[in-house]
């Protein structure tokens, strides 16, 4: 049963050599693809990301220290990162191709990543490595190892963060939330997805830790829980004050980016006419976009309009209709909407129009395996939830994570974030799946 397995036990050789086996696969196709792919079209962020990373290099503005980062409309923690790759000489194709040398070692950290949470919440052999494989083996994931977004580096501080967070719920050592205070302000750098959900770990440190020693004294696990929230926070606070401190004296406020409310009039206030059109209501978004940068002249005068016009919008239309025009939009983009690397093999002809036969025969397999990942995910969630802290804990960031595209469900890459959480409630599912499979059959 998954979660049943004793986490002290060795794994097997053999699930040690399937977990190396796919790590090689996935190694040695992205690394092909990386050096046989033409050059690709850029399109959407992309420019944005490659333009500083030019300009850092330039410059010589590439620290990556907290404090050193500039405000913009994104945490830009991302194009600081691709800066240490660019320079003289180096044109947007080569570029791209380390960037892609980076990411795709992060990926390969990711998955691993992935495999250690899983262990340390109990999951057995059949559990880790199906949901590294789904992970592994997913082209939406592996699109960006090709692209200039930073979404694999923010998958990447993620999972770091979340190995120490199950590391300290297993074993209650304040070290492990020295890392996880590390990885998470490195994670608030690159993407603005888990602002909101940080005050949410920092309860559930202190909770958990309340939980293990529930047999001890209210006292003791009051002091032991203040503790650990404590280290914590001020293991964080450490990571991102030097960046706060430098946009506040800057005058863009205490705020690691502007981009807020932006995303937030957008996702509430376009409509969808056709719910089977894959392609987002891009025109009316663009004027909305037009909107926000015409009604002011810094980051922090077009993000109080844009609260203003939010929050007017909500207040003119009925509680209901508002719900139900959400939840409509969020089924859209579950369900409907196109992945960036469905995109990009369709209309926006990245790698050319048509995309190679090769690239084009992936697209059913891929959506196929998303779907068999969040229906088997949200099931392991039901099954497993109330296994552990650690469970619970992950429960909770896939809802934080649908709470967001509620709010703004606008791009399924918005839900990329739970991707690699799904993974290991899928591969709970299996497990579970198997377990009782092999029951019947005895």
């Amino acid at each position: 049963m998954a979660g049943s397995e004793d986490v002290r036990r060795p794994l097997s050789r053999g699930s040690v050599a399937a977990l190396a086996a796919l790590l090689l696969l996935v190694a040695g196709f992205h690394a092909t693809v990386l050096g046989w792919a033409p050059e690709p079209g850029l399109f959407g962020d992309e420019g944005h990301y490659l333009g500083f990373a030019n300009r850092d290099a330039r410059e010589g503005t590439t620290g990556l220290l907290p404090g050193n980062l500039r405000f913009d409309r994104r945490p830009e923690f991302g194009s600081r990162l691709y800066a240490q790759l660019a320079g003289d000489g180096v044109d947007n194709d080569s570029l791209l191709r380390r960037i892609g040398g980076l990411q795709l070692a992060m990926l390969l950290g990711l998955i691993a990543a992935g495999f250690a949470q899983g262990r340390m919440l109990g999951l057995g052999s059949i559990g880790l490595l199906t949901a590294s494989a789904l992970l592994g083996l997913s082209p939406w994931v592996g699109f960006y190892v090709y692209s200039a977004w930073p979404e694999i580096p923010h998958l990447f501080f993620l999972a770091l963060a979340f190995v120490c967070l199950l590391g300290y719920a297993n074993s209650m050592r304040l070290a492990w939330l020295v890392g996880a205070g590390l990885a998470l302000g490195y994670a608030l750098f690159t993407r603005g997805t888990i602002n909101a959900f940080v005050p949410v770990v920092v309860i559930f440190v202190g909770a958990a830790t309340a939980w293990k020693l529930s047999a001890e004294s209210r006292r003791l696990r009051w002091t032991r829980s203040a503790a650990a929230s404590g280290t914590l926070v001020v293991c964080l606070i450490g990571v991102v004050a030097p960046q706060l401190y430098r946009n506040a004296e800057a005058g863009h406020g205490w705020s690691l980016a502007a981009n807020r409310w932006d995303a937030l009039e957008a996702g509430i206030r376009a409509h969808h006419t056709d719910y089977l059109d894959p392609r987002p209501p891009m025109g009316e978004r663009w004027e909305i976009s037009r909107t926000y940068r015409d009604q002011g002249e810094t980051w922090n005068q077009r993000e109080a309009r844009a609260r203003e016009r939010t929050l007017a919008y909500i207040a003119s239309v009925p509680l209901t209709q508002l719900l139900a025009d959400q939840s409509r939009k969020l089924g859209w983009c579950l369900l409907v909407s196109e992945a960036f690397f469905e995109q990009s093999i369709g209309f926006r002809g990245r790698w050319g129009k048509p995309a190679p036969r090769w690239l084009r025969l992936l697209r059913p397999p891929a959506r196929a395996l998303w779907y068999a990942t969040l229906a088997l995910g949200l099931v392991g969630i039901v099954l497993m939830v109330s296994g552990s802290p650690g469970w619970l804990l992950l429960a909770l960031f896939v809802a934080y994570i649908l709470l967001a595209l509620f709010a703004v469900p606008m791009k399924i890459r918005y839900a990329l974030p739970m991707l690699p959480t799904l993974c290991l409630f899928a591969g709970a599912s299996v497990e579970r799946i198997w377990v009782a499979a092999r029951a019947r059959a005895k």
